[in-house]
Order: C-alpha cells, then sequence, then structure tokens
C-alpha cells in the first residue's frame, strides 16, 4: 500500500467512524426528547387525576357535613335530606366546573345530558335509634341505576370524576 493509498483508506475510515458518532448522538438526542415528552404526560396526568381526586373526595365531604349539619338542626325528614344534600352535590360540582374548567354531565355510558336535579338518581334514609340516627345517603342512579354524574376535567389529559350507582355515605348522629 503506497503513501496515497493509506491517506484515502484513513479519511474513509475517519468519515465512518464520524458519521456513526453522528448516528450514536442524533439517536440519543431523538431518546432524550421522547424521554422528555413521557415525563411531561406523566406529570400531566397526575395533575389531571389530582384534580379528579380533589373532586371525589370534596363530593364525599359535601355530603358527610350536609348530613351533620341538617341532623343538628333537627331535619330528619329523608325526602328533605336527599334534596339538600343534592343541592349541595350540585353546588359543590359548580364550583370545581368554574375552578377547573370541567365539563358536568349525567350519563348512561352512552348518552350524555345536562347537569340537572339529581334528586330522582339518588335516596337517603334517616333512622332513629335510642340517642340518635343513622343516615345513610345513595346515588342509585334513578330507576334502571345506570346513570352517573361526571366532571370530566380536561388539561390535556383527560379524567372522569364520577357519582357511579352504587355509591354511599353513611353518617351516625348522636344527640
Amino acid at each position: 500500500m503506497d503513501v496515497d493509498s493509506k491517506g484515502y483508506f484513513c479519511s474513509i475510515l475517519s468519515v465512518i467512524i464520524a458519521l456513526t458518532v453522528l448516528l450514536f448522538l442524533s439517536a440519543a438526542i431523538r431518546s432524550h426528547n421522547k424521554l422528555s415528552d413521557a415525563v411531561a404526560s406523566a406529570i400531566e396526568l397526575e395533575q389531571v387525576d389530582f384534580k379528579r381526586f380533589q373532586v371525589e373526595e370534596n363530593i364525599t365531604k359535601v355530603v358527610k357535613e350536609t348530613i351533620q349539619e341538617e341532623l343538628a338542626k333537627g331535619n330528619t325528614d329523608s325526602v328533605v335530606l336527599n334534596a339538600k344534600i343534592n343541592e349541595n352535590i350540585k353546588k359543590a360540582l359548580n364550583y370545581f366546573r368554574d375552578y377547573f374548567g370541567c365539563k358536568l354531565y349525567i350519563t348512561d355510558g352512552f348518552t350524555h345530558s345536562k347537569f340537572y336535579n339529581t334528586g330522582s338518581l339518588s335516596s337517603t334514609i334517616v333512622i332513629k335509634g335510642g340517642k340518635g340516627y343513622y343516615v345513610e345517603y345513595v346515588f342509585t342512579g334513578g330507576l334502571l341505576k345506570n346513570k352517573r354524574i361526571a366532571c370530566e376535567v380536561d388539561n390535556g389529559a383527560i379524567a372522569v370524576a364520577s357519582i357511579v350507582p352504587g355509591y354511599t355515605v353513611r353518617g351516625v348522629y348522636i344527640e
């Protein structure tokens, strides 16, 4: 091999090595970008899931507090208590609609209808005991037990906080 051949061979080898390094660098950059996108998506999902959790936990809190407040006032009529609980649930969900920008609707899994009076979708029982009352609020889902209240939180990712048939909150009030 003469000197010109060695220089030509070294040049080609140098170019091949440089291209290989550039390909690996390009693949590393693409992988880093994909990982960054995945982390951003995971954070977005966590944020929207936390909002969903806040809605669901606060609805339970609203029901429990309404039961305690109404029984403390002496309101033991189950129909009136059910109406008051549903009124407060509606207020809380409207607050979250305004605060988080979530969509409120009632669904049977196939259709969406406007969020309306939920009194026909739930029932409350009040049982007088020896020294107090036992109260149970049940979201029945209506006559066919297929309706649920949904609060759809959309922040790039979507999570649905919902009150489903069978949702029950129990409380005891001691006089």
